[in-house]
């Protein structure tokens, strides 16, 4: 998902768009929806990625957050140096692997959102 960013800051201290995105950090919610049968299987099956993430170029944070609420609800709260870098993360070996077997834990399709901070 890409972020709209006004060009009216960037005309006024003359960066360019791409100046100033290159500087902000890209913040991810990466949301999951279990079956309710499977929300521990799945919070065990993602916990798996953590340590392998925070090794990662550009990780800055990768923490699991399950909804107090609602145990089916997990999320993947992140922070990245730049898009490269998630791209990278989203495209290694580890997430790979696992992306055909989200099926047997999800009612849904993971729905992953990029941000950078609005100032």
């Amino acid at each position: 998902m890409k972020t709209y960013t006004s060009p009216l800051p960037n005309l006024l201290s003359g960066k360019s768009g791409s100046d100033q995105m290159s500087t902000q950090t890209i913040h991810v919610i990466a949301l999951f929806k279990a079956k309710p049968e499977k929300a521990g299987a799945l919070k065990e099956f993602l916990s798996k990625f953590i340590e392998p993430t925070l090794k990662e170029m550009g990780c800055l944070k990768y923490v699991l957050h399950q909804n107090t609420s609602d145990p089916t609800d997990l999320a993947f709260i992140e922070e990245w140096s730049s898009h490269a870098d998630l791209d990278r993360h989203l495209a290694a070996p580890h997430i790979q692997s696992a992306l055909p077997h989200m099926g047997d834990f999800l009612i849904s399709p993971p729905d992953i959102r990029r941000y950078v901070v609005s100032r």
